[in-house]
């Protein structure tokens, strides 16, 4: 045994003044401070080490790792019982290769670029060596359609102003259109607004009397929150209730053609829910009215129609409250879209988000029109076939398109007035029905083609926030003149869905006008309002639903956008389902393409996801005539492409991208009747 000599009587070096405390010398790696205290609590060590105070038993190996005794390794199989390998068999092997598909795309906006892409991108080098040679027309200078973003310099920076869409909803489909974002490279660009920022709790709706009311969006305490704090104030999950439960042994209805949403909507929620919260957000989506349009309409009440129609398990056998409350517990239906499109990018990193998981919206940072500048630049900066680059014609517009033997010629006329005509194997055609009847002959057989007319009035106060809400915005129900004079049908407070768009400090509004209201004023030929009229109502409406003072703004703006949002009203989509208009489709043998709102949705993703499931009807409208007429076609997976439900049907679904077709696609009959509680048998 030996005495340990204390740190302080054991030589020092000397240390410059003003040297720092972490300069002081180590001894074994720790400061003189810490090696005093380990001395005070032991001042005495030991030559001999002591036992340890307890003692680790080694881990012992898994049972997957320990070696398994000779009777149960796997045993060669004999050489006599051994079956041959089969290679899979392609029957598209010993076949001539097709030449590249001649492709039109009409229309330059989101649907037409992505259906652009998608036809580079999409290549089965089974059926064709060679992308095909697509021709993108569009009739005004600029491609994007009403993706359009305007930077503004104000005081202390700039803001930037969106005429169409400025944020984009998470889900299945918002998967495909990131993918798109990622491929022409402005990902970077993506910015999400998660759950728990301002813009994704606070939803509001309008109430008249009442003010705006915040909806319920944050779970189930949330929920009871609404419920059980609001007082005399209305609570929408009281309304749903107060309804359904006294009307709980209705059985499902299921809608037939001429049904409207409204009308659909009521057999669950009841008519009040409907015209003062189904009918906000149907404002919101389609600028329309719930009970002019068709309950088969795409758009969030997809998920309860599908419920209805889900293989006739829920038709005349269950009560509408368990519908109901299947839907909000997302139980899927048999053939649910959102079980297939979600393995396609199980590896991508924005895959959670995409599908919700933590976000509510997301937007691009330098606004919305960075996505189709990209991908236009993606088409001018790759060679796809044979060194040339896609012909995109700008300032021509089509005026004609015809049916000729095997393929369809499409008539221009450019800026200068010079008229040309093409021959194409496919057209892809994206504009609204309005438009398709005027230029296809022959015409199709549709009625009450609608298009509504909305007003964007954004409204910007530099360095002054004179609402005080934060949150999404708020819409407004269906009222009358009295209630709603100015044809307001929402606000959204862009400050706090887009905060990374604007560097000029302050508060930043967009109200949106006409709509619905200004269907009959537009028909008998009146006047819209003027700029400074539509900026001076935005002011007035907000004053009157938020009770509030809305001084002058640093900067206003308002821009009329003239038929922008197609109606699927029910008179058009029985039309579109006729059997007039069923065999006007097959006379196109399958080489007319429609993807374009209504029947493809009215969003961004919608169109995305419609102009790629055009091409994909192209790649397999090329592989069925490959095959025609060769022994393969005896097979039963031949046979099915050959009768597929939508094979001859020209309008094409953003479903069909994903390898999926609604029930309810266009032109296609329903198996079911409608039942209801009388024939409950």
């Amino acid at each position: 045994m030996r005495l340990q000599t204390p740190n302080s009587l054991l030589p020092q070096p000397s240390l410059p003044l003003g040297a720092a405390k972490s300069a002081r010398p180590r001894i074994n790696g720790h400061h003189k401070r810490s090696q005093r205290r380990s001395l005070s609590s032991s001042p005495i060590s030991h030559d001999t080490p002591s036992k340890p105070r307890f003692s680790r038993k080694p881990t012992p190996k898994p049972a997957a790792l320990r070696p398994k005794p000779p009777h149960l390794r796997p045993q060669p199989i004999p050489a006599a019982l051994q079956r041959p390998v089969r290679e899979p068999v392609n029957p598209f092997k010993d076949l001539p290769k097709r030449p590249p598909a001649s492709i039109a795309i009409i229309g330059g906006g989101i649907t037409g670029l992505s259906a652009a892409i998608q036809a580079y991108t999409d290549l089965d080098k089974n059926v064709h060596l060679t992308p095909p040679h697509v021709t993108l027309y569009e009739s005004s200078d600029r491609l994007g359609g009403w993706c359009d973003t305007t930077r503004v310099p104000v005081e202390g920076g700039h803001i930037r102003l969106e005429r169409g869409p400025r944020t984009l909803a998470v889900g299945p489909k918002a998967a495909r259109t990131l993918d798109v974002a990622d491929r022409v490279g402005v990902l970077n660009s993506v910015r999400w607004v998660r759950k728990e920022d301002a813009g994704a709790r606070n939803r509001y709706v309008y109430l008249d009397g009442e003010g705006v009311y915040r909806v319920p969006t944050g779970g189930i305490m949330d929920a009871l929150n609404d419920v059980l704090n609001g007082g005399t104030r209305r609570s929408l999950i009281r309304d749903v209730f107060s309804y359904a439960w006294p009307n709980r042994n209705n059985l499902v209805v299921m809608p037939d053609e001429a049904e409207s949403l409204g009308t659909y909507l009521e057999q669950f929620f009841g008519p009040k829910v409907v015209n003062d919260f189904a009918s906000a957000f149907v404002h919101g989506i389609y600028a329309g009215d719930v009970y002019e349009l068709s309950a088969l309409c795409p758009g969030p009440w997809e998920r309860l129609v599908k419920f209805t129609y889900a293989a006739g398990n829920a038709v005349g056998k269950q009560s509408t409250i368990k519908t109901v409350l299947a839907a909000l517990m997302f139980l899927k239906a048999p053939e649910d879209v959102y079980s297939i499109q979600a393995p396609m990018y199980w590896d991508k990193p924005w895959y959670k988000d995409a599908l919700g998981g933590g976000s509510f919206v997301f937007y691009f940072k330098e606004g919305m029109q960075v996505l189709p500048l990209a991908m236009e630049s993606w088409l001018n900066m790759y060679p796809k076939v044979d060194g040339q680059y896609p012909d995109i014609q700008k300032s021509t517009k089509v005026t004609k398109i015809s049916k000729v033997q095997d393929g369809i010629e499409v008539t221009t006329t450019d800026a200068q007035g010079a008229t040309s005509t093409n021959r194409h194997d496919y057209v892809i055609c994206s504009l609204p029905p309005q438009q398709m009847q005027k230029i296809i002959e022959p015409s199709p057989p549709w009625t009450d083609m609608r298009t509504n007319t909305v007003a964007t009035v954004t409204l910007f106060w530099a360095n002054d926030y004179p609402i005080n809400l934060e949150g999404f915005g708020y819409i407004i129900p269906r009222l009358n003149f009295s209630q709603n004079p100015h044809s307001a049908l929402g606000v959204i407070f862009d400050s706090s869905t887009r905060p990374e768009q604007d560097t000029a400090p302050g508060q930043k509004v967009t109200v949106l006008l006409g709509g619905p209201y200004w269907i009959s004023r537009v028909a008998k030929g009146r006047t819209l309002p003027t700029s400074d009229e539509l900026i001076k109502h935005a002011r007035e409406s907000l004053a009157t639903q938020l009770k509030t003072i809305i001084p002058e703004p640093t900067f206003a703006q308002a821009d009329i956008l003239d038929s922008c949002i197609p109606q699927p009203t029910t008179a058009f989509w029985n039309s579109v389902r006729s059997e007039e208009s069923i065999t006007w489709q097959k006379s196109w043998n399958r080489r007319l393409l429609l993807a374009a709102p209504p029947i493809s949705g009215p969003g961004v993703h919608d169109g995305i996801s419609a102009g790629a499931g055009a091409v994909r009807r192209i790649r397999i409208v090329e592989s069925h005539e490959m095959i025609k007429n060769k022994p393969v076609m005896q097979e039963p997976w031949a046979q099915a492409l050959h009768d597929h439900p939508w094979a001859d049907n020209c309008w094409v679904r953003g479903d069909e991208a994903l390898g999926y077709v609604p029930m309810q696609a266009v032109g296609v009959k329903f198996e079911f009747g409608r039942k209801g509680k009388e024939n409950e048998e």
